[in-house]
């Protein structure tokens, strides 16, 4: 392996990872999480901004075709963190899991709502397009 090849920030150790854990290119929706997992950590203290975020990622998730295992990116996410924070310790591994745990929570009470959101929203659209 070339010097560099190794990772240097956590978004090339969280790939790094995916790929180790044998995830790789048959997770794609792991890069969306990725994405917007800075606006989640940035917005951790404002509630209603949380819930935003999650639905924001939410609306990405649900354009994935396939199965999406949130714990999975717990995972990755956990390797990635201990890598790049040199005084990891208990109370990083508990902060992250209250982090992720409320995330996961989030994202699976917005589980099939927004289908049926979608399709409502569809219905409406249609029904404007006929009053024109």
């Amino acid at each position: 392996d070339n010097v560099e090849d190794v990772p240097t920030n956590f978004a090339e150790m969280f790939n790094f990872n995916v790929s180790a854990m044998g995830f790789g290119a048959s997770e794609p929706w792991m890069s969306m999480v990725l994405d917007q997992l800075d606006d989640l950590v940035m917005n951790v203290a404002n509630t209603t901004r949380m819930k935003e975020e999650c639905e924001k990622l939410a609306l990405f998730l649900s354009k994935h075709q396939g199965p999406v295992v949130l714990s999975e990116v717990r995972s990755v996410a956990l390797s990635s963190l201990k890598s790049f924070v040199s005084a990891w310790d208990e109370e990083h591994e508990t902060a992250w899991t209250w982090f992720w745990s409320n995330v996961e929570r989030l994202l699976s009470d917005l589980d099939g709502k927004l289908q049926v959101q979608e399709q409502e929203l569809e219905k409406f659209m249609q029904s404007s397009k006929r009053l024109e």
